[in-house]
C-alpha cells in the first residue's frame, strides 16, 4: 500500500467520523428543540388547569409543580445562547417564575405557607402569557 492510498482511506476515515459526530449532535439538538416546546405545552396546560382551579376555588389547595427539565438541557448544552437576546431573556425570565412558583408549592405541600390564590392567579396569568408568546417565536424561528 503506497503513502496516498493510506492518505487517501485516512481521509475518507475521518471525514466519516467527523460527519457521523457532527449529525448526532445535530440530532440531538433537534430533540432537545422539540422537547423543549413540548415542555412549555405542558407547563402551559398545567398553569391553566391551576389558573382555573385558584380561581374558581379561593383556596390554596392545589400544588402545581411546573416541568424545568428541558430548560436545563437547553441551558447546558447552549441552545439557549443561539437564541435572540429578547427571547432568551423572556425565556430566562419566565423560568425564573417558574422555578420561584414550584417552590411556593413545594413550600405550601409542607405546610411551610400556602399559596396566596389571588397571587397565584397573577402569576399564572402573566407566566401564561409568555408562554403563549414564546411557544410562537420559537416555532417560528426552529421552523416546527
Amino acid at each position: 500500500m503506497d503513502v496516498a492510498s493510506f492518505l487517501s482511506a485516512l481521509i475518507v476515515a475521518l471525514i466519516t467520523t467527523f460527519g457521523a459526530i457532527w449529525y448526532n449532535h445535530y440530532l440531538e439538538k433537534e430533540t432537545i428543540k422539540k422537547g423543549f416546546i413540548s415542555e412549555l405545552l405542558i407547563n402551559a396546560e398545567i398553569m391553566k388547569r391551576s389558573y382555573e382551579q385558584f380561581r374558581v376555588n379561593k383556596i390554596g389547595k392545589s400544588y402545581p409543580i411546573l416541568h424545568t427539565v428541558v430548560y436545563e438541557d437547553i441551558r447546558r448544552k447552549g441552545i439557549l445562547y443561539e437564541l435572540p437576546e429578547e427571547l432568551r431573556t423572556q425565556i430566562v425570565n419566565l423560568y425564573n417564575n417558574i422555578i420561584a412558583f414550584n417552590t411556593a408549592s413545594n413550600a405550601s405541600i409542607y405546610g411551610l405557607v400556602p399559596i396566596d390564590p389571588e397571587k397565584a392567579t397573577s402569576a399564572l396569568s402573566l407566566m401564561l402569557s409568555l408562554v403563549n408568546n414564546i411557544l410562537q417565536r420559537l416555532k417560528q424561528l426552529w421552523k416546527m
